[in-house]
């Protein structure tokens, strides 16, 4: 189990379908906004891509690549394939949702369309349209969460370090969710 808290908004599952005309990610039992198991698991196997690239994105698509086609060109990459797995081969590391420790409610914030009718008719875009705000739900930032995994010694095996610090890393740098571009996501 990992404790970290969002340093900034967070908001996962903004495009899936929902009541409102935005969404958020919400548990189907409780009601509570998580983050779901895929979505860690991508933020992490991402990260490790990225530093094994060395931030390169060309090297990033290449090593991509080879994961997502079996053909790894390397031990690293065999690692990875061994760890996250891809479509051939199933992934040793058992990773659960994330779920808020405290979750005392939401955030509302705005998107702010400015060219509604290029958007909607295909128009080109002039400064005489009227902005149309979009509110949508965002969970604060401050807000804990924590993380489950399972035999999270054998990341340690494989990659030499510890699931806590690259988890910390991957959150940092990539973020986690919608609008990470833009400041969302970051614990």
């Amino acid at each position: 189990t990992i404790i970290l808290k969002a340093s900034s908004r967070l908001i996962v599952g903004l495009g899936i379908s929902s009541a409102l005309e935005t969404s958020i990610r919400l548990h189907h039992v409780y009601g509570i906004p998580y983050i779901p198991s895929s979505a860690i698991k991508g933020v992490l196997r991402a990260y490790n891509i990225w530093k094994l690239a060395n931030w390169e994105e060309d090297r990033f698509k290449e090593i991509e690549k080879n994961i997502e086609n079996d053909k790894p060109s390397n031990e690293e990459e065999k690692k990875l394939i061994e760890i996250f797995g891809n479509q051939h081969q199933k992934g040793k590391l058992i990773i659960l949702d994330a779920y808020p420790t405290n979750f005392e409610g939401f955030d509302i914030d705005i998107m702010n369309p400015h060219y509604p009718e290029y958007y909607e008719k295909d128009e080109p875009p002039a400064d005489w349209q009227n902005p149309t705000p979009i509110t949508f739900l965002a969970i604060p930032k401050g807000t804990e969460f924590r993380f489950f995994f399972r035999n999270s010694d054998l990341y340690r095996e494989v990659f030499g370090v510890d699931i806590k610090e690259d988890l910390k890393k991957a959150l940092e740098n990539i973020g986690i969710g919608a609008k990470t571009a833009i400041g969302y996501g970051s614990f």
